[in-house]
């Protein structure tokens, strides 16, 4: 059998274990990942959903002078399905074959301010199909002096539009029985 031996080393010497390190323990590791994923989460909700919550007026009469004193200005968000025609009136001007006049009341009825919508106008005959549409912009409806680029809700305004109607190849025109106005999302 062989013999070991040891050379260098005194007897007596006692063993040390090696100097533990302190780690974080992998539960509170976990623990902080899961709530910087649910902060992230909570965040990206909040950025996705924000023409919901800045359509509040309470929220932006909040956040307006803190994102004006940071030099910057809070989206207006355009909501859908708040505009409302009513009373629209077709009228021939009796001077001028070919010649229309729509009249309506234009309002919507959120709660903040909206800039105007793009309108359809449709043009029916005496049997309910339609003839003739056309989508009027604002500048098409409203006055070029006075006008502003947002609307208050629940304020009704009286806008008119002109229309020309094309004479048909023997030189007549054909007669429209009603219009209707269409505010497009």
């Amino acid at each position: 059998m062989a013999e070991i031996t040891s050379t260098g080393t005194r007897p007596g010497t006692p063993l040390t274990a090696p100097q533990a390190t302190t780690t974080t323990p992998p539960s509170r590791r976990l623990s902080w990942l899961l709530l910087l994923g649910l902060l992230l989460i909570a965040a990206q909700l909040l950025w996705l959903l924000r023409p919901l919550w800045l359509a509040h007026p309470g929220v932006r009469q909040v956040l307006t002078p803190v994102v004006t004193a940071l030099g910057s200005s809070l989206e207006r968000p355009v909501l859908r399905d708040v505009w409302q025609t009513s009373r629209v009136d077709l009228v021939a001007d009796a001077a001028t074959p070919g010649v229309w006049q729509v009249s309506a009341v234009l309002m919507h009825s959120a709660r903040i301010l909206q800039p105007w919508p793009v309108l359809e106008l449709q043009m029916k005959n005496e049997a309910g199909d339609i003839v003739g549409s056309r989508q009027l912009m604002p500048s098409d409806y409203l006055p070029a002096s006075g006008a502003v680029d947002l609307l208050e809700g629940e304020q009704p305004v009286q806008i008119q539009v002109g229309i020309r109607q094309r004479a048909a190849a023997d030189g007549s025109y054909p007669a429209f029985a009603s219009a209707a106005l269409t505010p497009q999302p």
